[in-house]
This record gives structure tokens, sequence and C-alpha cells, in this order.
């Protein structure tokens, strides 16, 4: 038998845990385990079940899923897109020319005088796309697009408020 030094050796207490501490941690474990293998068996059974839902293929045609669903952008025409193309482009060279080190300050006003030009016509053609398909709904279509739009930024300006009032002034 091998001889341990004396603080290796061990004592009946410390060498055996106590028959209640091994049987809640078995517990714990079971407990842990059947959540593991629950949660696997019912993602084997319902996941199909979420792809049928979300990843259907619907028939074309009338009432199709296609034609229940509004696609603002389907109301846009070429010009709409350029409009939106340049406009980025023209906030995206404003941002560049601040970031240089040298202010070339006629330049920037240049670009913000042609981003403004921009930005207005752009919003001028989205307000009219907005208008088409407006007139293409039923009433009670444009109270649940036009709702849910109008929800949503009520949301997103309530959340942008309360942001501010979080926020020291220094920041």
């Amino acid at each position: 038998m091998a001889k341990f030094p004396c603080w290796m050796t061990p004592t009946l207490p410390e060498a055996s845990m106590s028959k209640r501490l091994l049987s809640i941690f078995l517990l714990v474990s079971l407990a842990l385990n059947a959540g593991i293998v629950g949660g696997l068996v019912v993602m084997g059974l319902f996941r199909k079940q979420h792809d049928l839902h979300h990843y259907q293929n619907f028939p074309e045609g009338p009432g199709s899923r296609e034609e229940a669903r509004f696609n603002p952008r389907d109301f846009e025409n070429e010009n709409t897109k350029a409009l939106r193309d340049s406009f980025r482009v023209s906030k995206r060279e404003l941002m560049r020319e601040l970031a240089k080190g040298k202010i070339n300050e006629t330049r920037i006003q240049g670009i913000i005088e042609r981003s403004i030009t921009l930005q207005s016509r752009l919003e001028r053609t989205l307000g009219e796309s907005t208008l088409r398909l407006r007139k293409s709904m039923t009433p009670q279509e444009a109270r649940d697009y036009f709702g849910r739009r109008a929800e949503r930024m009520d949301r997103f300006i309530d959340r942008n408020q309360k942001d501010n009032l979080r926020r020291k002034p220094n920041e």
C-alpha cells in the first residue's frame, strides 16, 4: 500500500460525500438531461410544422400570399430607385469629405445642397408611389398596412425619446 504525505491522507468525512448530497446531484443531473432530451424531441416533432408554416409555397393566382402582401417597393419606378441610390452615394460622399483631415467648406456645402435636392426629389417620388399603393388597396387593407406602419413609427420615436432622456447632456 502506498504511503501518502499526511496532508494527502484521506479521512473518512472528506473522502466521501453524503448520500443525501449525491442524491441531490443525481436529481439535478437527471432534470437537466430530461430537459435537453425533451427539447430535442419537441423540436423534432414540431420543426416540420414550423417549416411548413413559414416556408410553404403558395399557389400563384387569385388568393395567393403574394397578392395579399403589399410590398411598397413594387410601386416604385426606376426613377425612385435611381434617386435612392444617388442620395445614398451623396450621403457617403459627405461623410468621406467630413472625415478628411483638411476641411474644404465650399465642397462640403455643395455636397450638402446636392444631397438636400436629391432627398427632396426622393421624398416626392416616394410620396407619389405611396399614393399609388394606397389607391390600389381596399379601405381595410389600407387601415391594416398603414396602421401597422404608423404604430412602428410611434414605437421608433418613443424609443428614441427614451434613449435621449437617459443620455447625459455631454454625450
